[in-house]
């Protein structure tokens, strides 16, 4: 049996800093990302990386049908990348909330890295793909 379980507040850490009306004037800044994304996960009982990599692999199911070529999503590079690119992300993060010289210097490096990521996640090999005789765009799910 599942029991669902509905909630207009699904944030609570919001409202211990927060007095008025949640319903009406809640500002982002009492909304901490990380946490909000952890709790939708939670409550979708959704791993964010296993759902990211099932859109990769219906989207390239997709484009298979258009497209002569496409990206190798089974190649561990690909997704190892991709972490990199989270892990940047973080870091760019903390250090913005720093402030200062510091945070402009890390905001420099770390578009530097993420760039360098991009490319070399561009320039990865692709697998080739047989265009079916009847080339039209359906759903692949």
């Amino acid at each position: 049996m599942r029991v669902y379980h509905f909630t207009e507040q699904p944030y609570p850490n919001a409202w211990e800093k927060h007095e008025g009306s949640l319903r009406v004037n809640l500002p982002n800044r009492h909304l901490d990302p990380r946490i909000a994304a952890d709790l939708f996960h939670a409550a979708l009982d959704v791993d964010p990386k296993e759902y990211g990599l099932k859109v990769f692999r219906i989207t390239s199911e997709i484009s298979r049908q258009v497209f002569p070529l496409e990206i190798d999503i089974d190649n561990p590079k690909f997704v190892e990348l991709l972490d990199k690119l989270i892990v940047i992300s973080e870091k760019a993060g903390v250090q913005q909330a720093k402030g200062g010289m510091t945070a402009k210097i890390s905001k420099f490096t770390t578009g530097l890295k993420a760039g360098w990521v991009f490319l070399r996640l561009y320039t990865m090999p692709t697998k080739r793909n047989e265009l079916p005789a009847n080339i039209r765009l359906a759903p692949g799910y």
